[in-house]
């Protein structure tokens, strides 16, 4: 094999290496432990919901994401859509759950939510929901951001396995591209001339130290090693 082919043959290896140079572990923990608090948070609202009324039962997403948007409002609107009234007439939720032993405070109340009344409204019937300073209720933002890895099925949430692994690999910070795996292989290189002159020279702790802050390594039992978290976030910018 003459040079020429020797190089191209080379550059085609590079091209299709890829070494695994760093994992944020503490990144894939902190989103495995998001996503199992928003399937049990998802899966609690539905049981409180389905528990305090006998109407109506969680049966597809969609109606989960009318309930997660607005959780008081899809109860009251359950309740009034379901019981037959005069013509013209619309009672407060409130009165209407009493008068048909509907548990609509209990349900709200499990939901950290409580009902005020309306500080505009002086001396009249007006109220208005907030949420308790003990929250129980889910963020719809926070809910809509992991959506994407749940499955429903038979009125209740499930991890999706498959998108929750396929996120997990981007925490996994690969040198994929020529000029990644060129700094890789000149850290690894530098390390092991770095490190091969303390052997030699009989270098010191004094002088390792100072070595390490000259070429960015870490010092181990002295000897020089490679940051890998440091590296990664160099790797992270360089183009693929």
């Amino acid at each position: 094999m003459n040079a020429l082919n020797a190089k191209i043959y080379s550059l085609k290896n590079v091209s299709n290496m890829k070494k695994l140079i760093y994992q944020e572990l503490g990144k894939k923990q902190e989103f495995q432990q998001s996503v199992d608090t928003i399937l049990k948070e998802c899966n609690n609202l539905i049981e409180v919901f389905n528990s305090h009324q006998d109407f109506k039962r969680i049966a597809t997403q969609n109606e989960f994401n009318s309930l997660v948007s607005d959780p008081a409002g899809y109860f009251d609107d359950i309740l009034l859509n379901n019981v037959e009234l005069p013509a013209k007439l619309k009672p407060a939720p409130a009165q209407l759950a009493l008068l048909f032993n509907i548990d609509r405070a209990g349900y709200l109340l499990t939901l950290g939510l409580e009902e005020i009344e309306d500080e505009s409204c002086q001396g009249c019937s007006e109220v208005q929901k907030k949420l308790t300073s003990k929250n129980n209720v889910i963020s719809f933002d926070y809910y809509i951001e992991n959506a994407l890895y749940l499955t429903f099925a038979d009125g209740f949430f499930q991890l999706d396995k498959s998108m929750i692994e396929a996120k997990l690999k981007d925490f996994d910070v690969y040198a994929e591209s020529p000029e990644q795996l060129q700094v890789l292989d000149h850290y690894e290189t530098l390390s092991k001339v770095l490190n091969s002159a303390i052997d030699f020279h009989k270098l010191g702790p004094v002088q390792v130290q100072a070595l390490s802050k000259m070429f960015g390594l870490q010092v181990l039992n002295n000897k020089l090693v490679i940051n890998y978290m440091q590296l990664s976030e160099t790797i992270k910018y360089l183009k693929k």
